[in-house]
């Protein structure tokens, strides 16, 4: 999918994070933007995360999510979430384990 429409989203978009979850208001088939996405499971178009100034490593986790998040709206490009894709989402396919320690 990414591959045969790289053209028109590496000209919007930083990144696309994939979700299990279906898009509510789109086909699969298409991106729905977002304002915020993990960039654990995401896919980044690198001419774009470089124009941003790549990652901030001084943030550790959530932080570096949002910052760049952010960063791309300043440049004018985009977040998008890619819906129906299993394997790529890290809440619903997280064994439910419970561990009791004391007690």
């Amino acid at each position: 999918f990414i591959e045969s429409n790289r053209e028109r989203l590496s000209s919007d978009y930083v990144g696309i994070a994939f979700k299990a979850e279906s898009n509510k208001l789109v086909s699969p088939v298409f991106v729905e933007d977002v304002l915020v996405a993990i960039s654990s499971g995401s896919m980044f178009f690198l001419e774009n995360l470089k124009l941003i100034g790549w990652h901030n490593q001084t943030y550790f986790v959530d932080g570096v999510d949002y910052e760049c998040c952010l960063r791309a709206r300043q440049y004018g490009l985009k977040i998008g979430k890619c819906g129906d894709t299993p394997g790529f989402d890290h809440v619903s396919e997280q064994p439910d384990k419970v561990f009791a320690i004391f007690g």
